[in-house]
């Protein structure tokens, strides 16, 4: 094993390029916790930041013949980061700003699927009972009166928590 105290990030990435996956191993162990704290920082969850993590790392499997040791190791992860971050905020603000009453009746079964699973990404924000609130109203598309009888509330109130969810998603997805 190497000694990774005596190897800079750029090194270290020059020799995973070339094949050499301690040269990765050392690169992550070296840096993971800062990108990590990157992510809890910009997003404010540590499911996300986990998840975010896992993908910044993929990308730097996926994108390592593009690294040029001349360029700074930590700026191109960090790049790679932030175009994680803004992917996947983009992804939610697509899903978020689809509008309740949008007629989703021309949606396939991989859309709805899709949809499903960017919204389920989120539910963590929200108690149980709130989290099937939204659910109902954006997966299930039922009207704000059988939720509201469903869960013996006003269709005003439904109205008014489906609108706070949504404003609140947007504003954690949208944190500088």
């Amino acid at each position: 094993m190497m000694n990774k105290g005596n190897i800079s990030n750029e090194e270290l990435l020059e020799l995973y390029k070339e094949g050499n996956f301690s040269g990765f191993d050392n690169f992550y162990q070296r840096n993971h916790k800062m990108i990590f704290a990157y992510f809890i920082k910009k997003c404010g969850s540590i499911t996300l930041a986990e998840d975010y993590l896992q993908e910044t790392f993929f990308r730097v499997h996926k994108y390592i013949h593009t690294y040029h040791s001349n360029k700074s190791a930590l700026t191109w992860i960090f790049t790679i980061a932030n175009n994680v971050l803004t992917s996947e905020t983009n992804k939610l603000k697509k899903v978020m700003s689809r509008s309740p009453t949008q007629d989703h009746s021309k949606i396939n079964d991989i859309q709805r699927l899709e949809l499903q699973n960017e919204i389920n990404q989120y539910l963590q924000y929200f108690s149980p009972k709130d989290q099937d609130i939204l659910i109902e109203r954006l997966l299930k598309e039922e009207s704000y009166y059988k939720i509201a009888k469903n869960h013996q509330l006003k269709e005003a109130n439904v109205r008014q928590k489906v609108s706070r969810m949504i404003k609140h998603l947007r504003a954690v997805t949208s944190k500088p």
